[in-house]
């Protein structure tokens, strides 16, 4: 009975679409067109009955599709827009490139023990300006009694701009050919050479004294009188941020989220004037931290000047011309070479007092709301000289 109610329908549908699809009303539809319609209907009727009659499943029926007009809809957003390459070689941040060498070509000949001065010109080839926080470092090779690291300038170095790079060296005194390798280390304590981060160095043949078939002349030199004096600390303190003054001299952030910066004032009236200057070192013996300073604020640098008595103007927020840096705690807890500190220490030769602000000059905090410091105790400088 089920089925008979579909077919019905499928009869009443067959003839409301070809109503649908009659002429105009001063058109008649003929009796042949009329005709067939009804035909398709029955033999559509004549063949369900069969299939019921034979007990054959029947298909399942699908209702026919309305009359619905297709309609494509254009999207309204645009096609993708191709990206451009990156472009080759475009330069990183801090790259250096080999101009010439200046002093010292490769090959150059010395006696043992004698004394050089090695310049390269190197350009800024990168997109960061080079500062006092740079430095030249030694990286393998030969050292030919050459410092572990120097500051690279006292000034800056624009990119695109050349400087001439000095160190001051000694020929082995064995006979033979020697080379040093060295690199360059920006403010954040990272390495970098030249063309990325190939090594520059410097090449000499040292004599044995019979290679010109000559005998050789001897020449003594009578040394220039050096002395040496270690000097502590006679004052220190620290300003924060905010400028506060307090006398323990830490440096680093306070749990406010404040910068604090240490000072030190030494005594230097016990070097002759008129003495020449030829090392400083820096020994920080008695220290502690709270946090990690060097993971959250960076390097600790080291600035001249004359600050005591201590107010809020001697914090500064953005120096330059640092004359020492330390990056961790295994280079502040070694002496070290401080060859900045010796032009300098030099200037104050004469005056009663040398001070310096030490200071992380990267980040002024972290901002974690928790103490990263540095907290001196006994610090002293060991200064060479030679007197006039």
């Amino acid at each position: 009975m089920k089925r008979m109610q579909i077919l019905a329908i499928l009869l009443i549908a067959v003839l409301v679409l070809s109503a649908c699809n009659l002429p105009d009303a001063d058109t008649t539809p003929t009796v042949s067109e009329a005709d067939m319609v009804l035909t398709a209907a029955a033999q559509t009727v004549e063949a369900q009955r069969t299939e019921i009659a034979s007990g054959q499943p029947t298909a399942t029926w699908t209702p026919l599709p309305t009359n619905t007009q297709a309609v494509t809809v254009a999207s309204n957003t645009p096609a993708p827009t191709q990206q451009p390459a990156a472009t080759q070689g475009q330069a990183s941040c801090d790259v250096a490139l080999f101009v010439t060498d200046v002093t010292v070509p490769d090959g150059t000949d010395y006696d043992p023990g004698e004394t050089f001065t090695k310049t390269w010109r190197l350009k800024n080839n990168g997109s960061c300006t080079w500062t006092s926080g740079y430095d030249l470092i030694f990286a393998s090779g030969d050292a030919m009694g050459g410092p572990a690291a120097q500051q690279l300038t006292s000034g800056s170095v624009a990119p695109g701009a050349t400087v001439d790079v000095s160190v001051e060296l000694t020929a082995p005194d064995e006979a033979g050919t020697y080379k040093g390798f060295w690199r360059l280390r920006n403010a954040s304590g990272v390495n970098f050479g030249v063309s990325g981060n190939n090594a520059f160095w410097v090449e000499i043949e040292v004599l044995d004294g019979e290679e010109d078939g000559s005998t050789p002349t001897v020449t003594v030199t009578v040394p220039a009188s050096t002395d040496e004096v270690t000097l502590t600390a006679v004052n220190s303190g620290s300003v924060r941020k905010d400028g506060s003054v307090s006398a323990p001299p830490n440096v680093g952030d306070t749990d406010g989220d404040l910068g604090a910066q240490a000072f030190f004032s030494f005594d230097i009236s016990s070097i002759p004037s008129g003495s020449t200057i030829t090392a400083v070192s820096v020994n920080f013996s008695a220290y502690d931290t709270l946090d990690n300073p060097f993971g959250g604020l960076g390097c600790l640098r080291a600035y001249a000047g004359n600050f005591f008595p201590l107010d809020s103007g001697d914090y500064v927020s953005s120096p330059s011309g640092a004359v020492a840096r330390w990056c961790d705690e295994f280079e502040l807890s070694n002496p070290s070479v401080a060859s900045g500190m010796v032009a300098s220490l030099q200037s104050a030769v004469g005056s009663s007092t040398y001070q310096l602000r030490l200071q992380f000059s990267e980040s002024e905090t972290d901002g974690d709301g928790d103490s990263d410091m540095v907290r001196f105790g006994t610090v002293k400088i060991t200064v060479e000289y030679a007197e006039p």
